[in-house]
Order: C-alpha cells, then structure tokens, then sequence
C-alpha cells in the first residue's frame, strides 16, 4: 500500500468529512514521520491535518502514550473553551489512534507555526517561557496518578546522568 493510500485510510478512519487530496512530509523530528494531510471538505473548503505514523520502537506502549495525550489536552481544552489548542481526533470508537500492521497513527488539526532552533530573540523565549508557565498552571490540578509511565525514569535525571 502506497503512503497516499495509507494516509486516505487513516483519514476516513478519524472520520474526517471530506477528500483526502495529498500529503507534505514534514522534515522536523527525529522520532516519528510526520505529514501535514490536505483534505478537501464536503463544503468545499480546503483543511490541512497533521499526521503522525508514531515510532513504536521508541514508545514501546503507544497506547498508553495516547491515553496520557489525551487526558491532558482535553483537560487543559476544557479549561479554554473556544480557544485554539492541541486536540488529537477520535475514532468512531473513541480511540485517539488507528493501528494497521506495523503503523500506528495519530491525528490532530494542524496549527500553523515557526520553529526556532536558537534563542536569540528575547521576546521569542519571553513567549516560550510565558507559554511553559500557562500550560503549567492549566495542569496543575491535574491528577497526574491517572497517568502511565510510558518510558520507565525518562523524567528521573539522576539515573540518566549516572547512565552518561
């Protein structure tokens, strides 16, 4: 099967309502191929969507990874109603992610947006800094016991730096 018919399947599998018309590979990351997926809407409107065929190799537990995702993006979105923010879409089944053989995929709109590889613009980390602490207050009365432990010491920096 073809990327393009992988892509349509994955499409029609997160219900989206429209026509899958191509894909852009999106060259940034080192872990998962990622496409930016231009679907023309029954409408008649063009809506891009990005694409994720996740590395299973990294995450060994994808699932578990798109139960966390999921807990903590419908979480901060209920907090902002009507505002742009990260929402990974469903299938009819509820399930933020299709597998089909070796693929695994996951779906949410795509947001325009700049990279930035170096600080050099204060105001461009100002911002960053401004949005970590936002998103940070958003979860703060977050029942982090409800997540999985997807990668086990990824966050324990001690063992890590004894590992080096």
């Amino acid at each position: 099967m073809t990327i393009d018919e992988k892509l349509a399947k994955v499409c029609e599998g997160f219900c989206i309502d429209g026509t899958y018309m191509g894909y852009d590979l999106i060259q940034m990351g080192n872990i998962n191929k990622t496409y930016r997926v231009k679907v023309m809407l029954r409408e008649g409107k063009e809506k891009f969507f990005l694409v994720q065929n996740m590395n299973t190799y990294v995450f060994k537990h994808p699932v578990q990874v798109m139960d966390n995702i999921d807990m903590v993006t419908e979480h901060i979105r209920a907090k902002h109603p009507g505002q742009l923010a990260l929402h990974f879409h469903h299938t009819k089944d509820r399930k933020t992610y299709i597998e089909s053989g070796e693929d695994f995929w996951r779906m949410t709109n795509y947001i325009p947006s700049k990279i930035y590889n170096v600080g050099e613009n204060l105001n461009v980390v100002r911002n960053a800094g401004r949005a970590f602490g936002s998103f940070q207050m958003d979860l703060s009365d977050f029942d982090s016991s409800e997540l999985f432990e997807t990668i086990p010491d990824f966050h324990n920096t001690a063992k890590r730096f004894d590992a080096l």
